[in-house]
């Protein structure tokens, strides 16, 4: 165009004003290549950085928004970079390179329009660390020319802790057939939620009670769930368990220790140990002597004793042998030195009543205040109930409960017997609905009375005695005067 108008000129340069025009044209230029060359100064390539969220929480994946500008009317090639924090992974490249695409020009106007290019990375938050604020920055380069821009992000990390504790129990005893509660409490001290895992391995012995908390399952004997805890929240969970009612068959001392493992967001969390225990009751009858005069009345004790840590009711019967009557007035109170002896006997149980294992700590303790039982007698049976409280821990040891029951009986009078009679007293018991079982036999010689307070027997020995003696008196004289003849014989 600008050599056409210059042969314009040529062909025009006898003109008169073609000096004034050419210098027009040269200004025009001059001022048309400066205002283009600060256009072009003053434009340069965009990079903004988008996040979906302020916040990203652990295991979580968020999605970054990457828009590039292109002002220039060419495809213009450029590098980007991505740089991400340690904790912050992305399945993508996190260097590429690209081409912006031309921009637009108006039709009307000419004017050009940016174009825009958009790029997307997805970027997890992995496990470990605490909450906190992370950088993530994008960087562009075109040849020497470097874009740069970046955002923060809030790390939103779970915090989570456990305790565990029993409840519904008493000192952490539990009983055969009775049941109890295990609670968990859960706190979330982060700032995301968390669906925390919870596994309970159950001690053998221990069924959860129907029906089960929601979000749980029970797999052989293990009892496992998850527990949505809010961030800055706490809950707690409750599962309640029955204690098996043959949980103590085979157990002589008639406790077991419960111990289950309960795992709370894959760590150990320390679980209560606990008893099961059931009651270990012994009763035994105790004479206030073992010799009787007809007539002659004392005191026969039922001594019981519980060296378990649970309560129990025991029904007591005790048959008296013929010969043996209960007397219906109030049984003598045993003296101190009686009682004490018979408190140890009693701590004692028999071999076939449940004893104790060897080496038991067990001692006796009577009650301070025991309420006498009512005793009634049907047909020669004496039946009496009694409420036995459990065996108390102490530092030294276990401290069994123990009652004495004592009775008033008398030895009858038999007419149609001459002789010393040998009787027997037995007893036996049972706890709730469990199989009566024996207590020893205690053994009772009674004694015919006779003149000066001695029986038959007694004055039948003195009179065997009495013909033994003379037999041998009269024997020695018959020798001494065999003798003395048989002197005089030989003297004359």
């Amino acid at each position: 165009m600008l050599c056409a108008l210059l042969m314009f000129c040529a062909t025009g340069a006898m003109a008169e004003d073609l000096p004034d025009f050419l210098g027009a044209v040269a200004q025009g230029l001059s001022e048309g290549l400066q205002e283009g060359a600060q256009a072009a100064s003053t434009q340069e390539l965009t990079l903004t950085l988008d996040k979906q969220d302020a916040r990203i929480e652990e295991g979580r994946t968020l999605l970054l928004t990457i828009t590039a500008g292109n002002p220039y009317p060419t495809a213009t090639d450029v590098t980007l970079t991505l740089d991400l924090p340690q904790r912050l992974v992305c399945a993508q490249p996190l260097t590429w390179s690209a081409q912006l695409k031309p921009a637009t020009a108006d039709a009307n106007s000419g004017e050009l329009t940016a174009s825009v290019t958009t790029f997307t990375r997805e970027i997890t938050l992995t496990a470990g660390g605490e909450s906190g604020q992370a950088e993530v920055s994008v960087e562009m380069n075109m040849g020497t020319r470097f874009y740069r821009t970046k955002t923060t992000l809030d790390l939103c990390v779970p915090d989570i802790s456990a305790a565990a504790a029993v409840a519904d129990t008493q000192n952490q005893i539990v009983q055969p057939g009775s049941g109890f509660v295990y609670q968990i409490d859960i706190r979330n001290d982060g700032t995301a939620p968390k669906d925390v895992p919870v596994t309970l391995l159950l001690p053998a012995g221990v069924t959860p009670a129907e029906p089960l908390p929601a979000g749980f399952a029970l797999r052989e004997r293990t009892l496992a769930g998850a527990v949505r805890v809010e961030a800055e929240d706490e809950c707690a969970v409750r599962l309640p368990m029955t204690v098996d009612a043959d949980v103590l068959d085979g157990d002589e001392d008639a406790c077991r220790l419960l111990g289950g493992v309960l795992t709370v967001d894959q760590e150990r969390i320390a679980l209560p140990m606990l008893k099961a225990a059931g009651p270990l009751v012994s009763v035994g009858l105790i004479p206030e002597k073992t010799q009787l005069q007809e007539g002659e009345t004392m005191n026969l004790t039922v001594a019981v004793t519980n060296a378990g840590l649970a309560a129990a009711d025991v029904d007591i019967a005790c048959l008296l042998p013929e010969g043996l009557s209960l007397v219906n007035t109030p049984a003598k109170t045993p003296d101190k030195t009686q009682q004490e002896k018979r408190s140890a006997d009693a701590a004692a149980p028999a071999p076939d009543a449940g004893d104790p294992p060897a080496g038991s700590d067990a001692q006796a303790v009577m009650s301070d205040d025991p309420v006498m039982p009512v005793i009634t007698q049907e047909n020669g049976l004496i039946s009496l109930s009694v409420h036995m409280d459990a065996a108390r821990e102490t530092d030294s040891g276990t401290a069994a409960a123990t009652m004495e029951i004592p009775f008033m009986v008398r030895a009858d009078v038999q007419v149609d017997s001459m002789d010393d009679r040998m009787l027997g007293a037995s007893a036996a018991w049972r706890t709730d609905d469990s199989e009566p079982r024996l207590a020893p036999a205690v053994a009772l010689e009674i004694r015919r009375s006779g003149m000066m307070g001695l029986s038959d027997s007694e004055w039948n020995g003195i009179l065997l005695a009495s013909l033994l003696m003379l037999v041998t008196i009269c024997c020695l004289y018959s020798a001494v005067k065999t003798d003395k003849r048989e002197e005089d014989y030989c003297f004359d």
